[in-house]
């Protein structure tokens, strides 16, 4: 799961589903409130992708984890590559299992008064309390290590690549001066090669720049280990043996130990391996509880009769809830924290005195907002925290489809299911103002668009479920259960989540 689909279902969660899980068309009398309680809870561990259903944790696990899966592999695989001649060298983090398992249970009290028969004025106001458990288990199979530059080895780098650069350089003098004669070309072969090696280990060892670093190396008795270490004996004689240079006699510093779920962990959390992620464990119980998104909303019931009633809703959603944190790919917020605005009909028909169907049609507007992202990709994970930045997001406008068709098994008392579809268009991100895209630019090296983020955030989905309820006189009570079916969009995976919801409605008259 990704932070983009967290925050797009966090905008349609708040929305009211009562009794029988669609909002019903009644309205309170004049002068009478009318109090919800609604708890839903919403539990995944899976989500619907472009390659079917997949565990959350799925990019995260496998056989031979390397760098299709894990970016930052790539530039030092190429590099180890360049240097040894190992052409079929593959980094691999070895076997690994990440499980993930989501849950948000929304808590909102609704206070809705009748201003007449047919008019009605509420406010919703929701508690979110999110919890997410993480575990992440490595094996012994990997022929990587953490780099000894972030383990204290730094000084051993910098006199390996200073004498390195001193030998080269030693040599090119020679070649300068035409003191190699009469073994110059020789000599220039060497000279490139040299450079070449000098080039990759280097690479291997500091990255492609700050914002993209190596935090892993080839363990020292691998294959590729050894193939580094034969690389390098053997320039270092070529150049002693046949042109007298000397003072490079270092070796390159190899991991020992191969890397463990904790390196891992460690490598993610600390800043100077560049990504500054937030550990990988169970939510802390002091993040856990948010508000919501708020709602105001406006009822008019235009049509009424003893079969049929149809009323039409418009509300505001505001912008009190809580987003989740760019430096936590699996945290889930509590609510978009945009202005939204929704308009909907709500219509209660019912058929030969038992069959009841329930329709509300929803389409939304949302409006422009800031957010703070890591500037890549949607469901990128190994995204460097220098790629975060404030950006302006419109929230695509979304359209919905609840319908529940129920049996009255009694006046009070009904059965049936629920079906809801969902759509939403694209987000869209800019940044604020030209400065902060130059900012961006140079903190990674290179520009970036801030429409990166844009593809992958539309959104479609279809949930199916049933609900119990009970309509009394004074009080109301119901239950239903949804599970979304299939799905697609919302930053390449949407959460296959199952929600369990309770309503409780009770009225009290004002005057």
């Amino acid at each position: 799961m990704t932070r983009s689909s967290a925050l797009l279902l966090a905008v349609v969660l708040p929305a009211v589903l009562a009794g029988q899980a669609v909002e019903r068309a009644d309205t309170p009398k004049k002068g009478k409130i009318r109090f919800t309680f609604d708890p839903t809870i919403e539990t995944w561990e899976a989500a619907f992708t472009p390659q079917g259903r997949q565990p959350l944790g799925g990019f995260l696990s496998g056989d031979s984890l390397g760098a299709s899966a894990v970016p930052s592999l790539g530039p030092m695989q190429t590099a180890v590559q360049a240097a040894t001649g190992l052409s079929t060298f593959e980094a691999s983090l070895g076997q690994t299992l990440l499980a993930i398992r989501s849950e948000r249970r929304v808590t909102p009290i609704t206070g809705e008064v009748g201003i007449s028969d047919r008019l009605s004025v509420s406010l919703m106001v929701p508690i979110v309390r999110v919890d997410v458990r993480e575990t992440l288990n490595v094996d012994s199979t990997s022929n990587l290590g953490l780099n000894p530059l972030y383990l204290g080895n730094s000084a051993a780098y910098t006199a390996f690549f200073s004498h390195f650069d001193a030998a080269l350089t030693a040599l090119d003098a020679q070649i300068a001066g035409g003191t190699c004669a009469p073994r110059c070309a020789e000599a220039q072969a060497l000279s490139t090669e040299g450079h070449a090696i000098r080039s990759a280990l280097n690479i291997a060892v500091y990255g492609t720049g700050p914002s993209n670093p190596s935090p892993f190396l080839p363990l020292a008795g691998s294959k590729a280990g050894q193939g580094i270490d034969t690389t390098v004996i053997t320039l270092q004689r070529q150049l002693a043996d046949s042109f007298g240079v000397s003072g490079f006699p270092d070796t390159l510093s190899l991991p020992q130990f191969a890397t463990s779920s904790d390196d891992i962990q460690q490598m993610l959390i600390d800043p100077q391996y560049g990504f500054d992620y937030s550990p990988i464990q169970r939510t802390p119980k002091f993040y856990r509880y948010w508000p919501g998104d708020a709602e105001i909303a406006a009822k008019y019931r235009v049509a009424v009769g003893p079969a049929y009633a149809g009323t039409v809703k418009f509300l505001v959603r505001l912008p009190t809830g809580h987003q989740a944190s760019p430096n936590d790919p699996f945290a889930l917020s509590s609510g978009d924290h945009q202005t939204d605005l929704e308009v909907g009909y709500i219509q209660e028909w019912t058929l030969w005195n038992r069959l009841w169907l329930n329709l509300n049609a929803r389409l939304g507007l949302q409006l422009q907002g800031l957010t703070d992202r890591r500037v890549a990709p949607q469901g990128a994970f190994w995204v460097p925290a220098a790629a975060d930045a404030r950006l302006d997001w419109k929230p695509g406008n979304y359209v919905a489809l609840d319908f529940a068709p129920m049996y009255r098994f009694a006046k009070q008392f009904s059965a049936g299911l629920t079906v809801t579809y969902y759509r939403q268009g694209l987000d869209h991100y800019t940044f604020p103002t030209p400065a902060d895209s130059v900012a961006l630019a140079t903190r990674l090296g290179a520009p970036v668009s801030a429409s990166v983020l844009d593809p992958g955030t539309d959104r479609r989905d279809w949930q199916l479920g049933f609900a119990l309820t009970y309509a009394g006189p004074v009080w109301e009570t119901g239950f239903s259960v949804q599970q979304v079916v299939s799905g697609w969009g919302a930053g390449t995976s949407l959460p296959a989540a199952t929600t369990f919801r309770l309503v409780f409605r009770a009225f009290h008259s004002l005057f």
